[in-house]
């Protein structure tokens, strides 16, 4: 049986998906990430190349999940 994660990944291979997600482990594997801020683009660009920043997608993630955000392998 499929998990979740696995699921998703099949249902949206070779697809351009939007995803608009406040859980921030749903989407530390897309290729482009864009964070909204009080109506305004704040941000852009991968999950990891979004923590080196520093800035609000590395501080949600760091609220959300209690310590620094890993890098993605």
């Amino acid at each position: 049986m499929l998990s979740a994660h696995e699921s998703d990944q099949r249902l949206m291979k070779d697809k351009t998906s939007i995803i608009i997600a406040h859980h921030l482990a749903t989407i530390v594997r897309a290729d482009a990430i864009f964070v909204v801020k009080d109506t305004q683009l704040a941000e852009r660009g991968t999950h990891d190349e979004l923590l080196a920043a520093g800035g609000f997608h590395a501080e949600s993630y760091n609220i959300q999940f209690g310590e620094p955000a890993p890098a993605v392998a």
